[in-house]
């Protein structure tokens, strides 16, 4: 079987059509073998309430 190796990346949220990065994040990994492929950022209360303003 052939090994793949992805690069993993870093997402950032996206408000107001600026990227927003924020230090909690979320590891996402390939369902089959749980290999982590990103990071995205999660966004508090504060940043949720920015992004729902229009902020």
């Amino acid at each position: 079987m052939a090994t793949v190796v992805a690069e993993r990346k870093e997402f950032p949220l996206w408000i107001g059509g600026k990227p927003v990065k924020t230090d909690r994040l979320r590891t996402i990994r390939v369902p089959y073998d749980g290999t982590p492929v990103a990071d995205v950022c999660e966004a508090d209360e504060a940043i949720f309430e920015r992004a729902v303003s229009g902020g």
